[in-house]
């Protein structure tokens, strides 16, 4: 009897340790990472084996419009279950960048001083073509 009631707890304790924080789940990363880093070299001008250099080379790549990357970044915390999700869009004419977006909030470089207020609406007033 004490030896049934030995086997019981002891499976019990098991289950419980089992069953309590000794799941572990991993982190899932997929795409091209994408730091704050690695975006703030990105530059207008640059040469499709510079970005590839910084970058690596894009997941994706239209068939149909080799002048075009497209970066994807995904990152799921295991432990908290927060999830990043980062994208890049490059367009390139004359095998230079031509248009970059991305779906993050591109960092300045510590060296570019803030435009001033007069600077930056002479040059978005003078920017649009279609304003014209």
């Amino acid at each position: 009897m004490i030896k049934l009631k030995h086997k019981i707890c002891l499976f019990l304790a098991a289950l419980v340790m089992t069953a309590t924080g000794c799941l572990y789940r991993p982190d899932i990363q997929q795409g091209n990472e994408l730091t704050d880093e690695m975006l703030a070299l990105i530059v207008l001008g640059m040469t499709k084996e510079e970005v590839a250099d910084i970058l690596g080379e894009p997941l994706i790549t239209d068939p149909f419009n080799r002048d075009r990357w497209d970066y994807y970044y995904f990152l799921r915390d295991g432990e908290t279950g927060s999830v990043i999700r980062r994208t890049l869009f490059i367009e390139f004419t004359d095998e230079k960048i031509s248009y970059f977006k991305s779906s993050v909030p591109l960092p300045r470089p510590e060296s570019d001083p803030e435009p001033d207020e007069d600077t930056a609406d002479s040059e978005e007033s003078g920017s649009d073509p279609a304003q014209e």
